[in-house]
């Protein structure tokens, strides 16, 4: 009874665990272990030492072949490591030495901290160490700076009340009266100066910021001990390192702007202060000798002059960040130059240049831009060039060019380009076209900044939206001259493939009165392609534009058009007003009804609001901005006098609501505006030249009308450009290095000094970098090494390093394969399991695809009885087959699957072989019938023996050229091991043919082996192409061979015997002959092994037997053999 019993106990634990019983449907069906430890295959070994290991804190060499489990050896020893040990570290400004910083280490969690965690019921991922809440204790007490009631300030005014009060008493009588006197005004002066150097200290941001701690190491949120992959880590990234002192400068020519409004560029104020003796570096400005320059205070956002404290200058050569925003601001700095974007709460932020895209919103000086651009736009010659551009002509790089048919087009766009001092060429094209060009790099960069050119589109500048009508309307002429039409009915129409340009034209015509009806279509010349058309009939605009266009044929339709209309007004309704102030500028007035006086004073103006649905519905407002817009228009003569724009940016309306306080119209000294203007475009240029930077007491300053901050300049503190090494974030936890013999040997002795120490000093890598200066106190780096490699890297590995491991841990060589197990079949069952789980994408296995893999296990195996290790490729398998049945729909992955996957994921060498061979066969490089003298199919393999190939042999016979004796010489990129093979066919032939052979030479040539041969598996195939060459006889070309040969004719067993037979069956062969010992290491399916005879020999007289021809001189030759 007991003993039934048992094996009821035993048979339901067994129906509990498919996997232990073998007994499974699909992978589903099979539990995957927790711990990554039992996650590990057939290296029990490694697996016994890895836990030694991790519980003593010991190191580890592993040697082994790739994908045999070497890193997840690693991670598995990280995770069975404690976690209660972890530690963070803080770096600190050294005040007494800015180039040593000081090193601080703090327990990552505490045992009250995990407690609390606990109770507080947050996943360990969201624990936070006590590294981040130094960091955020440092901010918050760095943001209390300055607020509420200062304790000095407090006893001052305390002095000064008692003061007072004993003025009017009896104390304050007689002299004594002067004495109180005096006293309240110094500490009236007192309190003054106080609070005059106080708050000027509140608004060099760069002092409290050089104060804040860095965290170099952060191990919140981590459950096991860390795991570091320092593969291929160099320098810096394996040992730390100090980042050269960024440079956050602007280049030579951008503007900023004087306290006055007044731009000049950087170099005017910059290069007085510096001289033939220093050239280069920071010099701190003395108060009578500092000029000013328009920043903004971080209080409140107003802009306001603050003076220059400090100027930098220095040679950069370089990647230069270009900036581009919609309205046409345009930015060059250096990459680190923080820019000034708008947040998603409405707040603002600094950002790296480098890290500003196109989308962000950049602070911009509205008034003072429009300003700048307006000075540029109101010459008539040039706004009519731009007109003459934007339809007709195109800008590339520096030059404008024009492609004319129309004699009025080419004689107007000579004269206005020759009336901006500008010499255009002139050249015939094809069918009678004239082509104008206009070099001038400064007008090309004037269309980019001014909006007029984005990319490959061109657009109106935004600075004529602020011109006077009568400038206006030339401009519209001149367009609609070139590139519109007019007939006879008056009838006006304007095409182009960009949709914004026409709605910019749009908007211009609205000026007018017209409300030109926007229509696309699809052009019939460019299939496919949307073209957008603007149409109008406008009596007002019709006699306007009949005493400005040159165009004759629109002069001659509108001639009668207006000779048969009489003169009648236009009216407009206020609903279908164009908000264009919607679409092209930036700022918005808050919702509502205001009148007031335009720019002239004569007539009341009247804000007319849009609902966002109208306007989108007109096609003039984006769909995505919910912003209500609105115009200012002339009440009398209906035509917009003025724009301005108050409120939030419609994009950062989108992205979340600005609150009150931080929308409204911020003016400066100079009646400007700060705006929030969209980046569209982000380039790079390269720079080789001086760049520059200023310290100013709100912390940043405008450049060309953008906002930048300068706390960075040329002095970034030391420990904040600390950077810790792989070894440092390993601390208490695990390094990995793969390929150690790749380190070089001056990193291998650092990693020996650091494991030794336990502690490594990070310092710039780099000689030619400022970081070079700087050392830091050491950095704890209390770390187990697990190395890996190949037996090749213990050669290259030093010596002392190899030492310290195998001292003080172990060293394990990794198992390639294992038997061919009931229990292994189980654990690679588990495997399936476990890449299905792993991958998260692909279907479970069935049982008889999980065989089919097991089966494809043996056969990489490449030995009788064994299963290969090497999971990595049969892991590359599973998720093939997968792939594959995720493609058809299929719910399982089945055998079919599995068998598709082998064709797939077939290696290179696979691939390549199979290509050789088809090439070797068409052009009969090698025979698969018939008999011939001297020529053999020998077997090899590609890479690793995962991949089979034919390979011709050809032997010939000659006298020796020796009187001495003869030799044989062997042709054809052989390896060490092939050539020694060669020699060993030799001394067969010589003691053992029964012939005296030295008065020949045989020559062996392996055809076509561009791949090289290296191996002495092609012994036997030597021998029968010698002997054949020697003695006459005919090789039979049907048979391959393979197999190694020893000087007394036994023949040896060899690897990669599935692969030679494979290539056998591909070739076309009839029969093979292997070595006996390799029998059952086959592994091909029965199917296609039928195709092909394998004969198993022993020695060269089977070998003989069954590859010559059957003839007289055959049987003589191997009667007269020794075996």
């Amino acid at each position: 009874m007991a003993k039934k019993k048992r094996q009821d106990v035993k048979k339901e634990k067994n129906e509990k665990n498919p996997a232990k019983s073998f007994d499974f449907k699909t992978t589903a069906d099979v539990p995957v272990p927790e711990k990554l430890v039992d996650w590990i295959i057939g290296q029990d070994r490694g697996v016994r030492i890895i836990k030694k290991a991790a519980a003593q804190r010991r190191n580890v060499l592993l040697i082994g072949q790739p994908g045999t489990g070497k890193s997840m050896l690693a991670q598995a020893m990280a995770e069975l490591m404690p976690s209660e040990d972890l530690e963070d570290v803080l770096v600190y400004p050294n005040l007494n030495d800015e180039n040593q910083p000081i090193v601080k280490t703090v327990k990552t969690f505490t045992p009250e901290m995990i407690e609390r965690y606990k109770k507080e019921g947050k996943k360990p991922e969201e624990w936070i160490g006590q590294g981040r809440i130094l960091i955020e204790q440092e901010r918050a007490a760095m943001r209390m700076q300055g607020k509420g009631i200062s304790p000095v300030l407090l006893l001052l005014l305390l002095s000064i009340g008692i003061m007072l009060v004993l003025s009017f008493t009896d104390y304050g009588s007689g002299n004594t009266g002067w004495i109180f006197a005096a006293t309240i005004l110094g500490l009236f002066i007192f309190g003054a100066a106080y609070m005059l150097t106080s708050g000027i200290s509140k608004r060099i941001p760069a002092v409290m910021e050089g104060g804040e701690p860095k965290l170099i190491v952060d191990n919140s949120g981590r459950t096991t001990a860390p795991f570091i992959d320092a593969t291929g880590a160099r320098a810096g990234a394996l040992f730390g390192d100090v980042r050269h002192d960024p440079l956050q400068c602007i280049p030579q020519g951008e503007c900023v702007l004087l306290g006055d409004g007044n731009p000049i560029p950087i170099e005017h104020i910059v290069d007085p202060f510096f001289s033939a003796e220093k050239s280069e570096g920071r010099i701190d400005l003395l108060h009578m000798n500092r000029p000013s320059v328009l920043g903004v205070a971080d209080s409140g956002f107003e802009p306001q002059p603050a003076e220059v404290a400090s100027v930098y200058r220095r040679r950069y050569a370089g990647k230069l960040v270009r900036i581009t925003t919609r309205s046409g601001c345009c930015i060059k700095v250096t990459p680190n130059h923080p820019i000034a974007t708008l947040r998603e709460d409405g707040t603002i932020t600094y950002l790296p240049a480098a890290d500003v895209k196109a989308g962000d919103i950049g602070v911009i000086l509205e008034a003072l831009k429009q300003r700048k651009q307006n000075g540029l736009v109101y010459g008539e010659p040039l706004l009519l060039f731009v007109g003459d551009v934007l339809a007709d002509g195109q800008i590339d790089g520096c030059r404008i060019k024009f492609k004319l048919k129309r004699r009025f087009k080419i004689k107007h766009v000579l004269a206005d380009a020759k009336m901006l001092g500008l010499t255009p060429t002139v050249s015939k094209g094809e069918r009678g076209t004239t082509t104008i060009s206009v070099n001038s790099a400064e007008l090309c960069r004037w269309f980019e900044l001014a909006g007029a050119k984005k990319g490959r589109f061109k657009f109106v500048p935004y600075s004529v939206f602020t011109l006077k009508p009568e400038l206006v309307a030339r401009f519209l002429a001149r367009i609609i001259s070139l590139d519109g039409y007019v007939n006879p009915q008056g009838q006006f129409e304007l095409r182009s493939a960009n949709r914004r340009f026409l709605q910019q034209i749009r908007a211009l015509l609205f000026i007018f009165g017209v409300n030109a009806k926007y229509e696309p279509k699809l052009d019939r010349l460019k299939k496919g392609n949307l073209l957008h058309r603007l149409r109008w009939n406008h009596y007002e605009w019709a006699k306007t534009y009949a005493a400005l266009t040159i165009n004759p044929v629109h002069k001659r339709n509108l001639r009668r058009y207006l000779a048969n209309r009489d003169d009648w007004p236009t009216n407009l309704n206020g609903e279908l007003l164009p908000a264009f102030a919607g679409s092209f500028l930036l700022q918005r007035r808050p919702a509502g009804v205001s009148t007031g006086l335009n720019s002239g004073g004569s007539h009341p103006i009247v804000s007319i609001q849009h609902s966002p649905s109208t306007l989108r519905n007109t096609g003039l407002l984006d769909a995505r901005r919910d912003a209500t817009p609105c115009l200012q228009v002339d009440a009398k003569k209906y035509v917009v006098e003025d724009i301005k724009g108050f409120g939030s940016h419609p994009l950062a309306e989108s992205r979340g609501r600005l609150p009150a306080d931080k929308v409204k119209e911020h003016a400066h000294p100079t009646d400007g505006l700060y705006a929030f203007d969209e980046i569209t475009y982000v380039s790079y240029e390269p720079y080789d030249g001086f760049v520059y930077n200023l310290t100013t007491e709100t912390g940043n300053y405008f450049v060309d009308f953008m906002l930048t901050h300068n706390s960075g300049g040329l002095g970034t503190p030391a420990h904040l450009r600390v950077e810790s090494g792989a070894i440092h974030r390993a601390n208490k936890g695990v390094l990995f290095v793969d390929e150690v013999s790749s380190l070089t040997p001056k990193s291998q002795q650092d990693l020996l000094t650091a494991m030794q120490d336990k502690k490594f000093s990070i310092t710039g890598q780099s000689e030619m970098s400022s970081g070079a200066l700087v050392k830091t106190q050491p950095v704890p780096c209390d770390f187990v090494l697990v190395a890996a490699g190949n037996l090749l890297d213990i050669q290259n590995m030093h010596p002392a390093l190899r030492s310290r491991i195998r001292g003080y841990g172990y060293e394990v060589y990794m198992d390639d394969s294992m038997p061919d197990t009931k229990e292994n079949q189980r654990k690679l069952v588990q495997f399936v399991a476990q890449e299905v789980k792993k991958d998260g994408k692909i279907p479970h296995f069935s049982r008889g695809a999980v065989e089919m893999v097991i089966e494809e296990a043996r056969r990489k195996a490449g030995r009788k009885g064994r299963l290969t290790l090497r999971l990595r490729e049969l892991g590359g398998l599973v998720r093939a087959a997968g792939d594959i049945a995720r493609e058809q729909g299929a719910k399982v992955v089945l055998e079919k699957h599995v068998i598709a996957a082998r064709e797939v994921a077939a290696p290179l060498e696979q691939q390549i072989s199979k290509q050789l061979i088809d090439f070797k066969k068409d052009y009969k490089v090698f025979a698969t019938k018939g008999f011939k003298v001297g020529r053999v199919n020998g077997l090899a393999v590609l890479g690793e023996g995962a991949s089979g190939l034919v390979l011709p042999i050809v032997a010939e016979v000659t006298p020796a050229s020796s009187r001495s004796e003869g030799k044989l010489i062997a042709t054809g990129k052989l390896g060490e091991i092939a050539k020694e093979a060669v020699e060993n066919v030799s001394a067969i032939l010589k003691k053992h043919i029964g012939r005296d052979v030295s008065n020949y030479d045989m020559h062996v040539q392996f055809l076509q082996t561009y791949e090289g041969v290296e191996g002495d598996s092609a012994s036997i195939s030597i021998a029968v192409a010698v002997l054949s060459a020697m003695e006459g006889i005919p090789v039979n070309q049907s048979v391959a061979m393979t197999g190694s040969l020893s000087v007394r004719g036994e023949v040896l067993p060899v690897g990669g015997i599935t692969a030679k037979v494979e290539a056998a069956i591909d070739a076309g062969c009839k029969s093979v002959i292997i070595p006996k010992a390799n029998e059952n290491d086959i592994y091909i399916e029965k199917k296609k092994l039928k195709k092909i005879k394998v004969i198993p020999v022993s020695n060269i007289e089977e070998v003989l037997e069954h590859s010559l021809k059957d003839c007289v001189e055959k049987e003589r030759l191997i009667k007269g053999l020794p075996w």
